[in-house]
């Protein structure tokens, strides 16, 4: 059986817990209950992820704590659990959602510390269809060459969006939803 019982507010700490059924007699138990401070949510790093899942997002905020139990909710889309990296920053994966969306989606995440109540502050996040590259034009040059990148989904609501050619990252400039350009970087010297 089941016995449920709301918690009153409290200041931060660890509790025993004790019931009474008359107000005379206490149960007492060897279980505490842990309450901790309210977590807030600032940002997350990248705020924009494909619907492929897997990128690896920084949540920062305050009020963190170790746990095996903290979680990431993306909107209605899923829950997946969490790693705590300090006080202020939490990692968690992105889920793979419908590839079908054709859009930016938008999925607030929100994070609970106990896995079963998620904190009232989220931070924004987008899903976007997944980004393919079809080709490129020319595909060799000289220093400063301007470079056609072809492809799909290509959105500039998805922030900087870069070509890495080599070890030089370069910033792209979204022409279209279909192609891209990037200039070709100085030349790396071989020793």
């Amino acid at each position: 059986e089941e016995l449920i019982c709301e918690t009153p507010a409290m200041r931060p700490g660890r509790y025993e817990i004790k019931v009474s059924f008359n107000d005379v007699d206490w149960l007492t138990s060897p279980l505490y209950y842990r309450f901790y401070q309210q977590i807030d949510i600032e940002s997350a790093v990248p705020s924009m992820a494909s619907c492929d899942g897997g990128t690896n997002i920084s949540i920062f905020g305050n009020s963190f704590f170790l746990s095996s139990l903290i979680a990431c909710k993306f909107g209605d889309v899923a829950i997946v659990p969490a790693d705590f990296i300090s006080r202020n920053q939490l990692s968690c994966t992105s889920p793979e959602v419908s590839s079908e969306i054709e859009d930016l989606m938008e999925a607030s995440i929100q994070v609970s510390m106990n896995g079963v109540d998620f904190a009232p502050s989220s931070a924004r996040f987008h899903f976007g269809p997944p980004i393919k590259l079809i080709s490129i034009h020319p595909d060799r040059g000289h220093p400063g060459t301007q470079i056609a990148v072809n492809g799909t989904n290509f959105h500039s609501t998805y922030g900087t969006i870069v070509c890495i050619i080599g070890n030089n990252t370069i910033r792209a400039k979204v022409l279209s939803s279909t192609q891209l350009s990037c200039i070709a970087p100085p030349q790396e010297v071989e020793d």
